[in-house]
């Protein structure tokens, strides 16, 4: 009767009743006669019967004082072993699940049985699985990106595609059915299309003209929605509105783009209305935006359009991390405030709320997002504290309206110093430079001489071991080339074309130039290079012949 253990099954929990009895003369007769001579010689044939109707095979009868002997039926889920079989089964064009699972795995252990009592009920699909962790199923699962533990897809026309749902039996079997329905129901006025909507949003179509596109965006929504069409306008032309359940409280929604039915207007409409979203908070006084579901476009795509830099972090109430990061972001929030920086600082519940926009992926909380005004791309942040946020505006080059107001020409000083950099030696005896970001035009952009600059950083082990060779190495060259070195860790360095992905990282800048030529990385780059400059001829004469 304990519900939280029922919903652990793959199927319905069964609750034994017991039958009514006379009353016993005594104690110890009640004890005895209720569980030994009782209850228990009633619960034996009772558990049969309803093993019976599940997985197993049972003995036919029950005789009291002889043992039982169960045995698991057959499975009802199809094995397959290798990527040949998965092909033949998606020749077929069954629908379905495909499973990709290892036996060791906790996850799959828990899903298994969900999987199975899925298999049985859905008799008019195909339910699979394969074992990865033989060496052909690894080949498969490999051949189809599964990076995790189950990984289950959608199978449909001989193609897999990914599965959205959730991993309860209900939640297969509901999502099947779904995609197995006709998606498209003819009405004949608004008041049948509103008797449609009882447990999902029906969107309703009156016209005829560009329906195609409606149906097209419809198909990936769905699971989230039916779609009704009349052949005749309601009220006029091409009228494409969103009918809400009326336990939902929610008022329908006419798309008001009349003769705008692009797929993406239309794709971007459809997921902000059907987005789980929060309430849209009335004021916002905090340096820290608060964004929902409902209105994340004009939060954070309306500054975007503008030319604002944008940073969202997702959280959850509950999480521990999160909390710890809480005042930190506030205060980084405020600090750009402060500065006039052009970026706005926004959070959202990622329990209370969907994105209705794609490419904000994560798998944890707290999750960062940043957003440029010059680029598409949206991308992960991974500082966490206040120093290493703001060193990430820096680096993102995220202009201040403050600068701009007082400073019509910036200097290079003033820009440089929005940036770190150590100070610059003022005494230079070793032949390798060192350079900091104060004077890296200076000394790098030679306009005569060629430069090779070693970017470093002072734990890395490779980048230790290569400081001498570097010594060695800017003695073997001609005079027409000079080496330096910078450490990466305590300067920051915002010229183009100076991207570091790991130390140490060698750069060649030919002379006159704003911009390397070559570039290599790792504890062989130094080797790399010499062989580069053995091929542009900018080593010494005995150098060269020893090699």
């Amino acid at each position: 009767g304990k519900t939280p253990v029922g919903n652990r099954w793959a199927g319905d929990v069964a609750e034994f009743q017991k039958s009514a009895r006379t009353d016993p003369t005594s104690l110890m007769e009640a004890k005895r006669n209720s569980f030994l001579r009782g209850s228990l010689n009633q619960i034996i044939p009772w558990v049969l019967e309803q093993s019976r109707r599940k997985a197993f095979d049972v003995p036919a009868e029950y005789l009291p004082g002889e043992g039982l002997a169960f045995r698991q039926k057959t499975s009802a889920v199809l094995d397959l072993f290798n990527e040949k079989d998965l092909q033949k089964l998606l020749e077929r064009k069954v629908t379905g699940f495909m499973e990709f699972y290892s036996p060791s795995c906790g996850a799959c252990k828990k899903f298994a049985p969900s999987y199975e009592s899925a298999a049985r009920k859905a008799e008019t699909f195909t339910l699979a699985r394969m074992d990865c962790s033989t060496a052909e199923g690894e080949r498969s699962c490999n051949k189809h990106g599964v990076d995790k533990y189950p990984t289950v897809l959608y199978m449909a026309n001989g193609r897999l595609e990914k599965y959205p749902g959730g991993p309860g039996r209900d939640q297969l079997l509901e999502f099947l059915e779904a995609q197995s329905s006709p998606l498209v129901e003819e009405v004949q006025t608004l008041e049948v299309a509103q008797a449609l909507a009882v447990t999902k949003p029906v969107l309703l179509w009156s016209g005829a003209e560009t329906f195609s596109e409606v149906l097209e965006v419809a198909e990936s929504f769905r699971q989230q929605v039916k779609v009704a069409k009349v052949a005749k306008a309601l009220e006029e032309p091409e009228n494409l509105r969103l009918i809400w359940p009326r336990s939902s409280g929610k008022s329908d929604v006419l798309y008001d783009q009349t003769g705008k039915f692009s797929k993406d207007e239309l794709s971007l409409w459809l997921a902000e209305q059907l987005v789980r979203s929060a309430p849209i908070p009335a004021e916002q006084t905090s340096p820290v935006l608060t964004v929902v579901g409902a209105n994340f476009r004009q939060v954070l795509y309306a500054p975007l359009a503008r030319g604002q830099h944008v940073m969202l972090k997702v959280y959850a109430p509950w999480c521990g991390h999160c909390k710890k990061l809480a005042p930190i972001y506030e205060d980084f929030a405020q600090k750009m405030q402060d500065e006039g920086r052009d970026l706005v600082l926004a959070e959202l519940d990622g329990e209370a709320n969907g994105i209705p926009f794609d490419g904000f992926d994560y798998t944890g909380f707290p999750s960062i997002f940043y957003l440029s005004p010059k680029s598409a791309e949206i991308q992960k942040v991974q500082a966490r504290s206040l120093d290493s946020l703001q060193r990430f505006v820096q680096k993102m080059q995220i202009p201040s309206s403050k600068v701009k107001a007082s400073q019509s020409k910036p200097s290079m000083e003033s820009l440089l110093s929005q940036f770190r950099s150590e100070e610059p030696p003022s005494v230079q005896t070793s032949p390798v430079l060192t350079v900091v970001l104060r004077n890296f035009i200076e000394v790098v952009f030679h306009q005569r001489r060629h430069c090779i600059l070693m970017l470093h950083d002072k734990k890395c082990p490779h980048c230790k071991q290569m400081m001498p060779q570097l010594d060695a190495f800017a003695k073997e060259l001609s005079d027409d080339v000079f080496v330096a070195k910078m450490d990466g860790k305590l300067n920051d360095l915002p010229v183009s074309g100076f991207k570091v992905k790991g130390y140490p990282t060698l750069f060649f800048i030919e002379a006159g130039q704003k911009e390397p030529s070559f570039q290599q990385i790792g504890s062989n780059a130094l080797h790399a290079m010499r062989r580069f400059m053995e091929g542009k001829g900018l080593l010494r004469r005995q150098v060269k012949a020893e090699l």
